[in-house]
């Protein structure tokens, strides 16, 4: 559609770039976004994940109750299906409403996905480690979290503090809350 959406503490700003950009949401506390196949923008918030609509509307799409489910810190979607990281673990979805949380380890600090051979493939940073797992569209399984093969003990030593922005600077603060 060639919409861009910009987020911060302030809330979501959609527009096409040069023609400006148009307040949607005043969520307080943005961390991630990422439009849907269909044009609908996926919001993440330290309070929650929530559906912006064509029309300006938001609805509560968190992947749990509690305040570690909500608490988003990065999500990712792809042909239908949704993926979100928080403290509580790493959840998916195909349909926005019924949330899978991984079998696996707590505290995923990110997630990205892709389209795979036999469905889509699912890579995340939790637990200071990588992980990844092949997600079947329409099975209605979560399958497990598994460390992604290919990858050096300094690669996998260093992903928590990279995605948690240390790189190397020898400070050992807690991510954002």
């Amino acid at each position: 559609s060639g919409r861009l959406a910009v987020g911060d503490a302030r809330g979501v700003l959609v527009g096409a770039g040069a023609s400006g950009f148009a307040a949607v949401a005043t969520r307080a506390s943005v961390r991630a976004l990422s439009f849907e196949p269909g044009g609908r923008l996926l919001v993440g918030t330290e309070d929650g994940l929530f559906l912006l609509d064509e029309g300006g509307a938001l609805e509560d799409r968190s992947p749990g109750t509690g305040e570690e489910a909500r608490r988003i810190e990065r999500i990712a979607s792809v042909e239908g299906v949704a993926a979100a990281a928080t403290p509580a673990g790493v959840f998916v979805t195909e349909d926005l409403r019924a949330w899978r949380r991984l079998p696996g380890p707590r505290e995923a600090l990110a997630v990205a996905l892709r389209l795979g051979g036999a469905g889509v493939e699912l890579v995340c940073v939790a637990a200071g480690d990588v992980l990844t797992a092949s997600l079947a569209v329409g099975a209605g399984t979560a399958p497990a979290l598994w460390p992604l093969p290919g990858l050096d003990a300094a690669v996998r030593a260093s992903a928590s503090p990279w995605w948690r922005g240390e790189r190397g600077s020898g400070s050992r603060r807690k991510p954002p809350r």
